[in-house]
């Protein structure tokens, strides 16, 4: 389980505000409430039938607030939002819905993100901005500290950390580069198997991916150039890659998650599946990297929207 505590600085838009929603994962339990630091009542029951709770905390307000008023919400959390896949390393399970917001999931970006992580000692952490110093008042005794922040609102982000990680950065890049760092276990084997033709499930062989992971950086890197020439800067000011094995890939602001089979070297994924796969893998890359542009910079008004960004994030990666 996870230990977490949200603050969250709120400006209303509308006159006679008396109550707030702030929406979050089912996985994630309410604990204490404050706004404006004193203790407030709250409501997030828990679903019946069921270890999780209501996606969204009812905070009702002690007046009525109008526009351009604010106010702070901090709320104390827990729950099993973290997936361990190879024993090294943990993942968020809801990277939509994890971090508590006032607005829902893919609603206008508004806000900034600083992320703190007290992790056990010898662990990396990672999170979407840059990479800051801790304050004295997080460092913890025998646990190191990990701190985050955004340079511009963002809608979606999320975390991860692992024991023993090692960061790769690529061939060397000139002064002016964007900085792309790979973040692997050089200790984790990954299995790549597949169902043969009569249904048989086969072991296609062993792999670490910290082996390509250097390749990986470069490939990212490539697309930025390009990309920078098409839309406009780069806005952030750096990128870092993790491997998801879940299958999918999502390009959170300034943090890529890829599919970990995108890792494979190109002769493996022509022998594991098939001769197309290089071509998709380098479509994939290049989708998710676009996504910095075509969902952050150009955002989204709701999640019917959604094909603007995924429309776009797909024309870049097939022009490139």
């Amino acid at each position: 389980d996870v230990a977490m505590e949200a603050s969250i600085d709120i400006e209303f838009v509308r006159d006679g505000q008396k109550i707030l929603y702030i929406y979050v994962s089912p996985v994630l339990g309410t604990q204490a409430a404050w706004l404006d630091g004193e203790v407030v009542d709250f409501l997030q029951p828990k679903i019946p039938f069921s270890d999780g709770y209501a996606r969204v905390i009812w905070i009702p307000l002690p007046r009525e607030y109008d526009a351009g008023e604010h106010v702070q919400i901090k709320l104390q959390l827990e729950g099993s939002i973290l997936a361990n896949y190879d024993g090294a390393t943990w993942m968020v399970r809801d990277t939509d819905n994890w971090m508590p917001s006032p607005t829902p999931p893919f609603s206008p970006s508004s806000w900034t993100l600083e992320t703190t992580m007290i992790v056990p000692h010898k662990f990396e952490a990672l999170a979407p901005g840059e990479h800051l110093d801790c304050r004295p008042e997080d460092e913890v005794e025998g646990k190191d500290c990990f701190r985050f922040l955004t340079s511009r609102p963002v809608a979606a982000a999320t975390f991860g950390l692992g024991k023993g990680i090692r960061v790769d950065k690529g061939e060397a890049a000139d002064d002016d580069a964007t900085p792309v760092m790979s973040y692997t276990n050089p200790g984790t084997k990954v299995e790549f198997s597949y169902f043969d033709r009569e249904g048989q499930h086969k072991l296609a062989r062993s792999y670490n991916l910290s082996k390509t992971s250097p390749a990986m950086v470069n490939k990212v890197r490539a697309c930025l150039p390009v990309y920078e020439e098409w839309f406009g800067p780069y806005p952030y000011k750096k990128m870092a890659l993790f491997p998801n094995p879940s299958g999918v890939g999502r390009g959170f602001p300034s943090l890529l998650l890829l599919w970990q089979n995108a890792y494979l070297s190109k002769v493996d994924q022509v022998e594991i599946m098939s001769r197309a796969t290089p071509y998709w893998v380098d479509a994939f890359v290049a989708h998710e990297t676009a996504h910095q542009w075509w969902g952050h910079v150009a955002g989204i008004r709701s999640s019917r929207d959604q094909w603007f960004s995924e429309g776009f994030a797909d024309y870049a990666s097939l022009v490139y």
